[in-house]
């Protein structure tokens, strides 16, 4: 840059106008200081020539008489180029980063938002997130791997449709036998294999449950199925258990199950249930006591299944 300067007769001064500016003694033309270009395009130019009145219109949109770019347009360049090149792939790696992989983030972020908010140096760098309303980049990283995480799960389709209608009725409870009919659950179990978590929902008249299968906290297996726009929450919740349960007699394994509704386990405990579809499930419940696989039935809050899930 110094031989540049010195090469082309070029002296700096401060034009109203036009900002900070390289003044040819030769053309007496101002041209916008080059130092305002990051220096990776500045290690690519081999000359500067004079800007065109045209060009020189262009930048001053952009540049300020005050030395300064506008904030909102820098920081929009930042979220729609900078942090785009930054979390490039952060589907597949950014739910496993380290504690020197997120300080470096934070290292790179610091010095885009220095240049955006021109602080004091020794400011920190969480405030200057706050300030700025970026997040970190180590938190964007994680929210872009469960989004994609999510879709990539929706996206696997379903694994079958349920249909309880034919299913469900009511029984006579003298047809099954009481060992059948008195279910009695386990405290949990402390050495389990694997920790299971249970859903159903209805959305837009679609309903359905979803089984997650972890072991430890990586994601093992998870099933997805369809019921028939007759059925309820409460029968998806049941089902879910069910398919939970077949999982673990196919598998034979030690599980802990995790599940947000009460009344499914309620109807599970009640020894006076008639519905078919209910006893089905005690059935499955009573086969997987029955040859000996250790599991638990727990409830939990919407809210703590969420914590849990989002601890993964």
């Amino acid at each position: 840059m110094t031989d540049f300067i010195s090469l082309n007769n070029l002296h700096i001064c401060n034009i109203p106008e036009l900002g900070p500016s390289f003044i040819s003694t030769t053309f007496g033309k101002g041209n916008p200081d080059l130092t305002l270009i990051s220096s990776s395009f500045q290690d690519g130019i081999k000359q500067w020539g004079i800007l065109d009145r045209l060009s020189l219109r262009d930048q001053n949109r952009i540049i300020k008489t005050d030395w300064n770019l506008y904030k909102e347009l820098v920081k929009i360049w930042y979220l729609a180029v900078i942090e785009k090149a930054l979390l490039y792939g952060t589907g597949v790696w950014g739910g496993a980063l380290t504690c020197e992989q997120i300080k470096r983030l934070h290292t790179i972020q610091r010095v885009f938002l220095i240049k955006l908010l021109r602080p004091y140096r020794t400011t920190a760098t969480q405030a200057l997130s706050i300030l700025s309303g970026i997040p970190p980049l180590h938190v964007t990283a994680k929210m872009e791997y469960l989004r994609f995480q999510i879709w990539t799960c929706r996206s696997k389709g379903l694994d079958g449709v349920i249909d309880l209608f034919k299913l469900d009725k009511f029984e006579k409870l003298t047809e099954f036998p009481l060992n059948t009919r008195v279910l009695e659950l386990r405290d949990k179990v402390q050495d389990s294999h694997f920790e299971v978590y249970t859903d159903g929902s209805k959305v837009d008249g679609d309903v359905g449950f979803s089984v997650c299968i972890l072991h430890g906290e990586i994601q093992h297996k998870i099933i997805c199925k369809k019921l028939q726009l007759q059925n309820t929450v409460f029968q998806a919740e049941l089902a879910a258990l069910g398919e939970a349960v077949d999982w673990d007699i196919e598998n034979k394994k030690k599980i802990n199950i995790y599940t947000d509704n009460r009344s499914s386990i309620e109807a599970l405990k009640n020894y006076g249930s008639i519905s078919k579809f209910v006893i089905s499930i005690k059935n499955k419940f009573c086969l997987a006591l029955n040859i000996l696989f250790q599991f638990i039935l727990i409830f939990v809050t919407s809210k703590q299944l969420l914590q849990r899930l989002n601890r993964l």
